[in-house]
């Protein structure tokens, strides 16, 4: 005797998925879901050209996750605010150096962030000179990161 199995099918609807208030809670895209509250938790990559209508900024990426759910649209937060390697490459050039650092920092509000440093010399430059640099930018960094929240930071 075989016994038959009924499948459910869940109707799916789109979701538009909005910026946060930083970004002008315009809509950046859509997602698809049976219910909203489902999406909770997803992260979502655009390109920072996208929101601001500016070609200038294409080398940036932004990473957004689904916080919480309104009138069947989908809130988000920023999360990872990204240069395109490629963007950073070009800037490149003979005779220059460049001093990366990460490091992580909390702001006032008392958000720990992880925070990559890149900065680029116009010419060459002795090593010791280049640490000295990356000393007092992560000093600096890190005390105007206190000073600040976080969504103050994100301006």
């Amino acid at each position: 005797m075989a016994v038959k199995k009924t499948t459910v099918v869940k109707k799916k609807y789109w979701y538009q998925i909005l910026a946060p208030k930083l970004l002008g809670e315009g809509v950046i895209g859509e997602a698809l879901g049976s219910t909203p509250e489902e999406m909770v938790g997803r992260t979502v990559s655009i390109n920072m050209a996208t929101i601001t209508n500016e070609p200038q900024t294409q080398h940036i990426t932004l990473k957004f996750r689904i916080t919480g759910t309104s009138n069947n649209n989908l809130e988000t937060a920023l999360t990872e605010y990204k240069i395109m390697p490629s963007a950073l490459k070009k800037l490149m050039r003979k005779d220059r150096e460049k001093i990366e650092d990460s490091f992580s920092a909390a702001t006032a509000d008392g958000k720990n962030l992880t925070i990559k440093l890149v900065m680029i010399t116009r010419h060459k430059a002795q090593n010791k000179v280049l640490s000295a640099l990356q000393k007092q930018a992560r000093a600096f960094v890190s005390k105007t990161l206190s000073k600040l929240s976080y969504d103050d930071f994100l301006q």
